[in-house]
């Protein structure tokens, strides 16, 4: 598939905010946000995944749906969505356009279309599954009136070239997945003990079992870069380890999800 000079900087200029998002929820309005730079579509929501929660996917954020539709979905929908049920076990990133997954034949005899995306004005669907090192963090769903017509090849083509990046900056942001997205906000943190976006960043990969080297090629900066922003760390959060550090934040977290 080729692309032209100015669809490839278009992507670079999504890419530069997909890198320069903060947290989940600026990353997935980001990624709605400046998708229409890119080509046009309807209807959009972007969710997280969590498989030890049911259901799996939640936290839906769209820009254009309403919370009735969504709540629909959710709520009663989700259980008999034939896509979510073909692809909710993928080992590594998809992006898939749901007429090649069934035909439009039999999926207009389907509860899903027929209860929620029929009634939404909608017909055709596209969508992205976002997984890094296996671990699973949500899904993007995008949908197109009949008179706007089906996603073409290119369409998706850039969603794959987007789809890398996208799971790639949820991974450095949630190494761990998305298990205490909803519980324990890091940029709390930041705040309290005066982090820099950088120093966050790092903080979030020291609740893991990464070793320095690890963190520091998957952030792209050097090890020597790595400790100096880890030695900033210790001395705002006035710790002299990894492991009194790891001891604070689960302190900070507990004293957080009381408060809340």
């Amino acid at each position: 598939m080729m692309l032209t000079h100015d669809d490839w900087v278009k992507i670079n200029h999504v890419l530069f905010y997909v890198y320069s998002s903060e947290d989940q929820e600026q990353l997935r309005r980001t990624v709605l946000e400046k998708l229409h730079q890119l080509f046009s579509f309807d209807l959009s929501f972007f969710d997280l995944y969590n498989k030890d929660q049911s259901p799996s996917y939640f936290d839906p954020i769209s820009l254009d749906m309403t919370k009735k539709d969504l709540d629909n979905y959710y709520s009663i929908q989700i259980n008999c969505d034939y896509v979510a049920f073909k692809i909710s076990h993928n080992k590594e990133s998809l992006v898939y356009r749901d007429s090649d997954l069934m035909s439009l034949k039999v999926r207009d005899t389907s509860t899903i279309y027929n209860k929620w995306i029929k009634p939404m004005g909608v017909y055709y669907s596209c969508g992205v599954i976002f997984v890094h090192q296996q671990i699973t963090y949500g899904s993007l769903t995008l949908f197109n009136s009949k008179k706007n017509g089906d996603f073409t090849d290119k369409e998706l083509y850039i969603l794959e070239k987007l789809t890398t990046h996208i799971a790639l900056r949820f991974f450095q942001l949630f190494p761990l997945g998305n298990k205490n997205v909803s519980s324990f906000s890091f940029s709390t943190f930041r705040k309290k003990v005066h982090l820099t976006e950088r120093e966050e960043e790092i903080c979030r990969w020291l609740t893991t079992d990464y070793s320095i080297r690890e963190i520091s090629a998957f952030l792209y900066i050097s090890e020597n870069t790595t400790r100096r922003h880890i030695s900033n760390i210790y001395c705002k959060a006035k710790v002299s380890s990894r492991l009194q550090l790891l001891s604070l934040i689960t302190s900070f977290e507990e004293k957080h999800q009381i408060l809340s």
